[in-house]
């Protein structure tokens, strides 16, 4: 019908690094690049003044990824600030693309204490999770269905579940993902599971993920801190997203799950 126009919610994409790290993010993340310009208005800003140039033309994106560490030199400090002030009042923030494989802990540990008030730590490129297992938060199901559906729906908990629906329980998550802990469990979506029973398998370099759908009767706090490859997290009037997964034989279910976190799912 003439007159009408299609409408996709403005999205920026963050690549501040080196030519080496913005040249690393479009060549491993091209179907995520392709599914960003499908599903939204993708903006895509290699310098600060290029990104506060479209905060002027678009003020209220729906969301922002943070695409490479590249945020963390001292020319970009003041940026810095500007993403810390989008996510408080409102934004949605997320550390994905090439940003874990890159990272180093020494900056981006201070980054997430001294500017977010977060008592993330990044693990180094070297660690291993203490179980080659993953499995859904059973806890966080088991928290949804005590209440009431008014009380869900206000429930930032409902949100985030409705989210972790659109990933594959089929996920495998590469060991070389670098895992944050200090991590509420109800902002976590893969957790490592424990088990008395099994041995760690060391036939397989990835990290599963169960697709069992049973909630488990015990007295685990879903408050508890934990270490995980993933979070969304709820961050004043908004979201903080982390993507620790990198190097998988099979990227897409990291890209779903990236594109869950911009609300684009």
């Amino acid at each position: 019908m003439a007159g009408i126009r299609s409408f996709k919610p403005v999205v920026f994409t963050i690549s501040l690094g080196s030519h080496w790290q913005q040249n690393l993010f479009q060549s491993t993340h091209q179907k995520l690049i392709n599914e960003l310009m499908l599903r939204s208005d993708m903006k895509h800003a290699l310098t600060t003044s290029h990104m506060l140039d479209l905060f002027n033309q678009f003020p209220h994106p729906r969301a922002i990824l943070v695409a490479d560490p590249g945020i963390f030199d001292e020319a970009h400090a003041g940026f810095a600030m500007t993403l810390f002030n989008y996510a408080e009042r409102g934004g949605t923030v997320v550390f994905g693309g090439v940003f874990a494989a890159l990272i180093r802990s020494e900056k981006v540990n201070p980054y997430f204490a001294h500017l977010w008030g977060l008592p993330w730590s990044v693990s180094d490129s070297a660690d291993r999770p203490e179980s080659p297992r993953l499995a859904h938060e059973q806890d966080l199901m088991r928290y949804l269905t005590s209440g009431s559906g008014q009380e869900l729906e206000r429930n930032s908990f409902y949100v985030e579940y409705r989210f972790k629906a659109h990933i594959p329980a089929s996920f495998r998550c590469s060991q070389h993902a670098r895992l944050i802990s200090g991590v509420a469990r109800r902002h976590a979506w893969y957790l490592p599971r424990e088990s008395d029973s099994e041995e760690p398998s060391t036939a397989s370099d990835d990290l599963k993920v169960s697709n069992s759908s049973s909630v488990q009767d015990d007295d685990t706090d879903p408050f508890e801190m934990t270490k995980t490859p993933f979070v969304y997290s709820s961050y004043g009037f908004g979201k903080i997203g982390y993507v620790g997964d990198y190097n998988s034989d099979d990227p897409e279910p990291t890209f779903i799950i990236t594109l869950a976190m911009l609300g684009l799912s």
